[in-house]
């Protein structure tokens, strides 16, 4: 165990570096003694449940799609009560805050991890000092919170990170891929595109990639992919049984919702998304932003500097696949694909949001900041890789 520790500190320590603010955060929660309120105390009653003959099969209710259909819609899946059953009922309630601080603090230190896998300690210095700069770009609050729109933000930061090892060949991972993928996209709608995204190209890297190799060196891939299945279908399993004992059930009610003609942002707020994601000054160098600033984030035309280093960016990822591609660098092409399907998840999530609900954006869009913070990261790696 020593031995282990021994050839690991500098990465715990960079890790834990990353994830201060997340420890500071579940500290604080304790020491003000944190209460849940409005939708948080909904939350906390939830997780309350998970342990009697009531335990939810669904997740959080969401006004925008109920008022949509005029019937009650929830998020995708429970594992958020989940999460929180234990320190709902056994502990106090600031417990539920800390936590939360916790496992995000966990996700940092496992993104930093995977950075040092893929990068050695250049991505993983680099990584630990983007986290908390990331993050200065939220409201210090949502690093324990556990309001549904903020908590998937962070297990998204480490999916993105799991989605690059993945796609790298690191078949391992699939079934904590499978649990952070499945957590994320079941709490939160404004998630499942990013999930969607970041897990395609992992799992398509993937399977790429163990194709090119020989069968003796491909290893024991099998048991990974049923442990991952095994995994998702636990974590799947309630939306489905609700699926399967309710007409409709909430599944088809989140596709008939997301099919509905309601009107939408649009095409150019996804492209104004894209902009303050990856453009100067991109929204995770940025302060947090309130209703107003999202809105007009997303409803007016940036200007010529953002518009024009953002483009620099995309076609900058583009460039460098084409000598990743000759020299065979895996990495470096799953690291700029990733990033550009991040990118187009960004603009999917913003030109699909309802026009009456262009003042949620300042929330839903916040994970546009784990998208920007890595494509840089990556951009700089994957330019350092191939010509320095």
């Amino acid at each position: 165990m020593s031995q282990w520790l021994g050839g690991r500190r500098l990465v715990l320590a960079a890790g834990f570096a990353a994830a201060l603010p997340f420890i500071v955060s579940a500290a604080h929660a304790i020491a003000v003694d944190w209460t849940p309120y409005g939708d948080d105390a909904v939350i906390a009653a939830r997780s309350l449940d998970v342990f009697t003959g009531n335990s939810p099969l669904v997740g959080q209710w969401t006004s925008g799609l109920s008022e949509v259909l005029a019937l009650d819609v929830y998020t995708p899946g429970p594992p958020l009560y989940w999460l929180l059953a234990l320190p709902a009922r056994f502990l106090a309630p600031e417990w539920m805050a800390a936590t939360m601080g916790l496992v995000n603090a966990a996700c940092a230190i496992g993104a930093v991890a995977l950075a040092h896998r893929r990068g050695g300690r250049p991505l993983m210095f680099a990584t630990a000092i983007a986290i908390p700069v990331m993050l200065a770009s939220l409201p210090a609050e949502s690093y324990s919170d556990v309001w549904n729109p903020s908590v998937p933000l962070p297990p998204l930061m480490l999916l993105v990170f799991l989605a690059w090892s993945l796609g790298c060949c690191e078949y391992r991972l699939l079934p904590l891929t499978v649990l952070v993928a499945s957590f994320v996209a079941e709490t939160h709608l404004s998630y499942v595109a990013p999930t969607l995204a970041a897990t395609a190209v992992g799992l398509v890297g993937l399977v790429v990639c163990l194709r090119s190799r020989g069968r003796d060196e491909r290893g024991p891939v099998w048991r990974w992919v049923v442990a991952a299945v095994l995994v998702g279908v636990v974590l799947w399993a309630p939306p489905l049984i609700d699926e399967a004992t309710n007409s409709p059930g909430n599944l088809a009610l989140l596709r008939i919702a997301a099919t509905t003609g309601e009107p939408k942002l649009g095409i150019e707020a996804g492209g104004r998304a894209v902009v303050h994601t990856v453009g100067i000054l991109p929204w995770w160098l940025q302060g947090p932003n309130g209703p107003l600033e999202g809105i007009a984030d997303v409803t007016t035309r940036p200007g010529g500097l953002s518009i024009g280093s953002a483009l620099l960016v995309l076609l900058a990822l583009v460039a460098v696949i084409v000598p990743a591609v000759r020299r065979r660098r895996v990495g470096v092409i799953v690291g700029a694909v990733l990033a550009l399907a991040l990118c187009a998840a960004v603009a999917f999530d913003a030109a699909s949001t309802p026009s009456n609900a262009v003042d949620t954006v300042h929330y839903t869009l916040r994970w546009a900041s784990v998208a920007g913070m890595y494509a840089w990261l990556v951009l700089a790696w994957s330019l350092a890789r191939l010509f320095v």
